[in-house]
């Protein structure tokens, strides 16, 4: 009975500790695409003084995102995505 109690707890402390994995890697995740739309708004706003000023855009390569996450410029419009994920979307002119 008791080597029956002891598995129980131990199955019970490894849900729990897989629960508490799952909980930071989701968490990390949020982390990356808060900095990803972070660095998306500074490219906006760049992206809109340079069409205002009527010079070429900035490169969207050239900001320092997540890996995983890319800028697209399509017309008038930039999107901002990360693991095919849509994070923003945004008009730049």
């Amino acid at each position: 009975m008791a080597s029956l109690r002891s598995a129980v707890l131990v199955i019970v402390a490894l849900l729990v500790l897989a629960s508490m994995l799952q909980f930071t890697v989701k968490h990390m995740e949020s982390e990356e695409e808060l900095k990803a739309v972070s660095v998306f708004t500074s490219f906006v706003h760049q992206a809109r003084a340079t069409v205002s000023a009527g010079t070429s855009l900035p490169d969207p390569n050239s900001y320092p995102l997540p890996e995983g996450c890319n800028i697209t410029i399509s017309g008038c419009n930039a999107e901002l995505r990360c693991s095919g994920k849509l994070l923003a979307q945004r008009s730049i002119c």
